[in-house]
């Protein structure tokens, strides 16, 4: 008989995959909002915050694969969810399978994955901090 903990990481990624919409409150632990894990399993992050720094904002529109919702709206949330037709639930399935790549990891880096969009987010951001050696 398998320990009792053994078959959390399976169970973990079946509810990822049986899950059309996965929920994402901002906490303050670095995993407490596993996004990439959504992204990874395909399904579509329904974060709440009112204010929540994504990663890459600044190059892929969030919007088209997931849905954002305030902390006011919180009681609208399952309206929300279902008012979203199965055509733009469609649209943002195949947008979040386009853009989770940007979130994996290799161990030898590839095109377009964590690394090369992390040093991208670096080069963006080089102006803002100089250090000066003169």
């Amino acid at each position: 008989m398998a320990h009792k903990d053994v078959a959390l990481p399976q169970v973990y990624e079946e509810g990822f995959r049986n899950s059309r919409y996965c929920l994402h409150v901002k906490g303050y632990e670095v995993n407490t909002a596993r996004i990439s894990d959504a992204l990874h399993y395909g399904c579509i992050p329904v974060i709440v915050s009112n204010h929540y720094d994504l990663p890459f904002a600044n190059v892929l529109d969030w919007s088209k694969f997931s849905v954002i919702v305030s902390h006011g709206d919180i009681p609208l949330l399952k309206s929300i969810l279902a008012s979203i037709s199965k055509e733009l639930y469609l649209d943002m399935f195949q947008n979040l399978l386009q853009v989770r790549k940007h979130f994996r990891w290799h161990m030898i880096p590839r095109d377009y994955d964590s690394f090369h969009m992390t040093v991208y987010q670096l080069w963006l951001k080089r102006g803002v901090h100089r250090l000066s050696f003169l």
